[in-house]
Order: structure tokens, then sequence, then C-alpha cells
């Protein structure tokens, strides 16, 4: 590692702790750590938390030889840095997903594949657009469940997170509903649907819920400039609202609540 990159990575550590008081993805104190090693083990999340600080490095050693992130509307005001960052933390806790998905539904005895899905799908970073189609909303995951050895189902997964745990109201960008649940799933597809899976630390352990692409633009508050996104549109739902529906909170282990998997899965 050059001592460029380690200089990078220094700036980065105290931008987290100083604007977000939270450690990055590889450290030990790492907020998904005591949500996901009960349940994948510690070699698991450390091998993947090795991997992805790796792909980091890879990319920053190219910023400190000079190639710039040129993507204003992606990194609305976060530096060349911190958008690295952010994207390649995305797809640490993506994973630690998908394992995890793969777990429960071997579990449950239900023959699906777990793919990821989206432009960055084979975890390449891109400093730049030329067709404009490279980088995209599309969604996280995608759950395909077989029947005779043929798809009959899918299910396109948006993975999110409240690194500050439970909150009164949860936000999702307004472009990411419209891809998720337009264009990809669609909401009268009866073979397809779209769902936004959101994962909340608690205490020791880690809550999900689940809001499908039906309720979300049914009952989702409409916020045309919201700060935290850069000011860009995002949908609201509140907290009370999504309990009440019974989407969640679901306890984060191996074995699932029933009304999990159906919310997930087909009707």
């Amino acid at each position: 590692m050059s001592t460029c990159v380690r200089s990078k990575k220094r700036e980065l550590e105290q931008e987290l702790l100083q604007n977000n008081g939270r450690r990055p993805f590889w450290s030990d104190k790492d907020y998904r750590r005591r949500v996901f090693v009960p349940v994948l083990g510690a070699q698991v999340v450390n091998n993947l938390a090795t991997t992805f600080e790796k792909r980091l490095d890879e990319n920053l050693d190219k910023l400190c030889k000079g190639q710039e992130v040129e993507l204003p509307y992606e990194q609305d005001r976060r530096t060349s840095i911190r958008y690295l960052y952010d994207t390649v933390d995305g797809w640490y806790t993506q994973e630690l997903v998908r394992k995890w998905l793969e777990i429960v539904y071997k579990n449950l005895g239900k023959p699906v594949q777990i793919k990821t899905v989206g432009k960055d799908a084979n975890f390449r970073f891109r400093f730049s657009k030329t067709t404009g189609k490279e980088i995209s909303s599309d969604p996280d995951l995608k759950i395909e469940y077989y029947l005779d050895s043929k798809v009959y189902f899918q299910t396109y997964v948006e993975v999110q997170w409240s690194a500050s745990g439970r909150r009164f109201r949860y936000h999702m960008k307004q472009n990411k509903v419209n891809t998720l649940c337009k264009r990809k799933a669609g909401i009268n597809k009866k073979n397809k649907k779209g769902v936004f899976l959101w994962f909340v630390p608690g205490q020791g352990v880690g809550y999900t819920f689940v809001v499908p692409c039906s309720f979300l633009l049914e009952k989702g508050r409409f916020i045309p400039r919201h700060k935290p996104f850069g000011g860009k549109p995002a949908l609201e739902i509140e907290e009370k609202v999504i309990k009440e529906k019974g989407y969640g909170y679901f306890r984060l282990g191996r074995q699932v609540d029933p009304r999990f998997e159906k919310l997930l899965g087909p009707e």
C-alpha cells in the first residue's frame, strides 16, 4: 500500500468519525459486525471486509495517480474519496445480505438463486460516464424462485441500512423507487415483485423489515427535495405504519419469521 493510499484512508476514517460517528467497514467496531457475525460467523465477515478493503485500496491508488471521479449527479456534494468509499461500502453490505439470504433460504428448503444485479454487479468502480448508462439505480439483488428447474417468480431487492438504529420515518430515493417498482418489478406483474429490504442494528442483534413496492407507491409521502439525499426527491414511510402492516421488525437470524419470507417471495 502506497503512502498516498494510507493518507487517504486516514483522511476517510477521520471524516466518517467526525461527520457520521462511524468506523470504516473493515474496522472491528463497524456497526454491521454485531448484526452479521452471529449469523454468518466472524471468518465470513472478516473475509468479505478484507476483499472489499482491497477493492477500495485499488481505486484509491488510481486517485493517487491522478484519475478523478467525474460523476457530479451521483456524488451530490461528496468528495471523490467519500463517494468511492460509499460505493464500496454498499457493495460490502450487499454481499453480507446476499450471504445471509442464502442461509435463510437453505434452511427453509426453498430452491432459489440470489444474484447481484445492476451495472456494478461485478463490483468494478466507474470513475466517469461515457454513455450515461454505466451507472444506474438498478436494485441490488434478485431472488429467483425455481419450480421443476425453471424460474417461476423473481423478487428484486433494494438493500437499505439505518446505521443510527430505529427511526420514526424512513426515506427511499425517488429514482430507486421508480427503477425498482415501475421498471424492474412492476406492480401488476404476477411473476415479479420489488421490495426495499431495510436493516436496523440493535443491541447485540439486528432487525429487518420489508417495504413492498405496492405499499410504498400507495402510502409513501413524496418529498420534492430531501436534504440528506443532496436535495433529490424521496418517498417517506412512517415506522408506525410499517409495524401496523406487519412488515417488521423481524429479528435477524439463520431462521426467519414466516411472514418475512412471504413478504419477499410469491404471495
